[in-house]
Parts: C-alpha cells; sequence; structure tokens
C-alpha cells in the first residue's frame, strides 16, 4: 500500500520558484576566494587547453573574453 494517491504527487506545491537546494551565492564566493590566488595560472591552463583543442576549455575561454570584453565596452561607456 502506498503512502500517496495513485497520480498524486507527495509535494503538490513543489519546491518554491527560485530556491535551490543550497545556497548558490555562497557556494559562488567559496569558489572565487579559493580561486582568487590561483587565477592566472587557470586561465593560462585554461587557454593552452584549448589550444590543443580542448573545446570544454575553449568554451571556457571564448565565455571568459566575452566577460571581458563586455566589462572593457561598459567600462569606455562609462568613462
Amino acid at each position: 500500500m502506498s503512502r500517496f494517491a495513485k497520480g498524486r504527487s507527495g509535494n503538490p506545491g513543489g519546491r518554491p520558484r527560485g530556491r535551490t537546494t543550497i545556497n548558490a551565492a555562497a557556494l559562488r564566493r567559496a569558489v572565487a576566494t579559493y580561486a582568487a590566488p590561483h587565477a592566472t595560472e587557470l586561465i593560462q591552463r585554461a587557454v593552452e587547453q584549448a589550444l590543443t583543442g580542448d573545446a570544454v576549455a575553449l568554451a571556457a575561454v571564448l565565455g571568459l573574453l566575452g566577460d571581458f570584453a563586455g566589462e572593457a565596452k561598459t567600462a569606455k561607456l562609462a568613462g
């Protein structure tokens, strides 16, 4: 015998929108704090891997370049 009626969810309201199971902001801060001292080496290694054909590394490097270009454009508009 099941605890719930057939076809009925055990949590009909579901998880509230926007709520995550982990504190994403705290996780990002922790990762940034740990990675910050190693940023130059991490970026250098990602570029090296991208140049050898690693598609994931290439996507990451292109994402960083896009972020950098966006920040430079914003700074130019503000200044």
